[in-house]
């Protein structure tokens, strides 16, 4: 029972801070940001952070669409685009990177969390399920020689809070999808729920939110 409300605990902190970032998307963007926004569309989130290694502050935003996004059938107009921009030395963002197919849009049964920058990295975490809890975290890297960033890690995991089980999947990399770059990245062409079974494990803690 303990559980089930640390659960809904979670779930309110979640909607606390959606609904936090959504105030905060309504402050002013550069021109250079908001003039690259297409017709439709609408900050869902943003990141800055270090994505091409240099010492100038840059930032990933995702949109979502204002048309009619939750009951849309189509994958084209429920998509959720991610795009890439740079810092430049006047203070403004230059566009150089889009994909419409990076964030699993609304419909699908996976909820898309956040994106996390980290000196050259960034990741996309998914989240979706309910008695098994899956997380899903997709990871690009910045090529310098080719001034670009590619697809580095598929990786997530799932746990069933009521039996105290946690599975890892393994990781996909390079070796499992090849070389595929940003704008060519798309989230439906890969099956998340292979799952290794010889990866579970109690999940830490977990005997303590029963006492």
């Amino acid at each position: 029972m303990k559980i089930y409300r640390l659960l809904l605990l979670i779930s309110f902190i979640s909607v606390f801070h959606y609904t936090k970032s959504q105030t905060q998307i309504t402050q002013d963007f550069p021109v250079s940001v908001t003039d690259a926004i297409p017709k439709d569309y609408a900050i869902l989130s943003y990141t800055y952070g270090n994505l091409n290694r240099d010492t100038l502050k840059d930032l990933i935003i995702v949109l979502r669409c204002t048309r009619n996004e939750e009951t849309s059938g189509t994958i084209s107009i429920m998509a959720r685009p991610l795009m890439v921009f740079i810092g430049q030395n006047d203070h403004t963002f230059k566009l150089v990177k889009r994909c419409d197919f990076a964030v699993v849009p609304m419909g699908y049964g996976i909820e898309y969390q956040r994106v996390v920058v980290k000196n050259g990295f960034f990741s996309i975490e998914l989240r979706s399920g309910y008695e098994w809890w899956n997380t899903r975290v997709i990871t690009f890297k910045f090529n310098q020689g080719q001034n670009d960033w590619f697809l580095f890690k598929d990786g997530g995991e799932r746990f069933n809070c009521y039996r105290a089980q946690i599975e890892r999947r393994r990781d996909l990399t390079v070796k499992d999808f090849g070389v595929i770059s940003l704008e060519k990245y798309k989230w439906y062409e890969f099956n998340i729920e292979k799952y290794d079974p010889s990866t579970i494990q109690p999940i830490a803690g977990f005997n303590d939110y029963q006492r």
